[in-house]
């Protein structure tokens, strides 16, 4: 089977680290993969493709997709007639490179929508990749989706199935979409990180310069992650500590100036740190005494969280809608706090590091945990998936 994997971007990012893993197992396993990449400039993951699979740059913006203006149809006057107009000149011009498109990109048997975003959804779901099936994959659940703007329902319509990372709010969306009958399975991220190499003298020299260390490991992208949150919860905790804690922030992204702004405006230059884009970031989540991650907006399934509960590091996370909550158990598997409460987080902080029995039970529930994420299983779901979606079975 021939598979096509679409990306808006293959940065720094968790969709996208992901979706290698996927597309490197799936070639291993005898498939033939092609990735498609919409945003050719965001590249820095492209290195770790197995070099067996066919790699296509094509740009392609989600402002060519009719859906993501669906919003303007909520605007006064203007916006109910803009909508009808921006719509038909993406029909148009998506209509115009379609040719340049199929010509650039190899037919396959099941493309696949691997970002979800709207320039991939609607590269695939208006066949400018010829396939005979068709995929998106929800980093989410299908409710959390059509809040964040009622076109990825409209698009999800013309896709043979989906791939979601949960369940919650489905009953509320199906009362709402009474009409929606396309297919869905939820298939968890798998967790490759204990197939990394762990250096132990990278280990012992991050311990030897941060001693016991908290780690956020994101791309640097607000709302979609919150460090401002952890890094003045941070400066409120050590100003009562006599032995100050230090974070360590392995990631890139846009928002970086803006982060070390912050970072000498709270006086935290020799505590917080930031590490940069790291391809194997095993060592680090090895060397850490605990692992934070914050968001402000709706989150999927933090691969991130997952792989600090491989290394069985205690979690504190925000509690935004969806994602960690349901990684967590509901406070089973690690501590949630308050979203953009840095008061509330460093609360948490202090109980975790002030409380050896509470630190102990979080180590030892995460393996628990982990056992739902192992590689193995997960592709098995997906490979057996992707053949019922191909075939029709049922």
């Amino acid at each position: 089977m021939k598979l096509a994997f679409v990306f808006d971007g293959l940065g720094c990012g968790g969709i996208e680290r992901v979706g290698i893993d996927y597309c490197n197992a799936l070639c291993n396993a005898g498939y033939e993969i092609v990735v498609v990449n919409l945003s050719p400039q965001k590249n820095e993951f492209v290195h770790q493709l197995d070099n067996r699979i066919q790699y296509r740059a094509f740009s392609f913006s989600k402002l060519c997709s009719p859906e993501c203006y669906v919003s303007l149809t909520r605007r006064p006057v203007w916006g109910k007639f803009a909508y009808p107009l921006l719509s038909t000149l993406c029909g148009v011009f998506d209509i115009a490179i379609k040719p340049l498109a199929r010509y650039t990109i190899p037919a396959v048997d099941i493309a696949i929508a691997f970002s979800g975003h709207f320039n991939d959804l609607t590269f695939v779901s208006k066949g400018l990749i010829r396939s005979s099936k068709r995929v998106a994959w929800l980093h989410g659940t299908i409710s959390s989706y059509a809040i964040m703007s009622e076109g990825f329902p409209l698009l999800y319509q013309r896709f043979n199935a989906l791939v979601c990372l949960g369940v919650e709010g489905d009953e509320e969306f199906q009362a709402v979409h009474t009409r929606f009958k396309v297919k869905k399975k939820v298939i968890y991220n798998p967790i490759t990180i204990g197939e990394r190499e762990i250096q132990p003298d990278i280990v012992s020299n991050l311990n030897a310069k941060y001693g016991q260390f908290a780690l956020m490991v994101m791309r640097l992208s607000y709302p979609e992650k919150d460090p401002y949150t952890a890094i003045r919860a941070l400066g409120m905790l050590n100003a009562s500590l006599k032995q100050k804690r230090h974070l360590v922030i392995v990631g890139d992204g846009p928002e970086k100036q803006k982060l070390i702004d912050l970072i000498n405006k709270e006086h935290m230059q020799d505590y917080v740190h930031l590490a940069g884009q790291i391809d194997n970031p095993a060592p680090y989540y090895a060397a850490c005494d605990f692992f934070i991650h914050a968001s402000a907006a709706a989150e999927g399934l933090p691969t991130v969280i997952l792989e600090a509960l491989h290394f069985s590091k205690p979690v504190i996370a925000t509690d935004v809608r969806s994602g960690p909550r349901e990684i967590l158990g509901n406070g089973r598997y690690g501590i949630l706090c308050k979203v953009q409460n840095p008061e509330d987080m460093a609360n948490a902080i202090e109980e975790l590091i002030t409380n050896p029995d509470l630190y102990s039970t979080y180590v030892k529930r995460a393996p628990e945990r982990i056992a739902d994420f192992e590689p193995s299983l997960i592709y098995s779901q997906l490979i057996g998936y992707l053949n019922e979606v191909m075939h029709g079975a049922h």
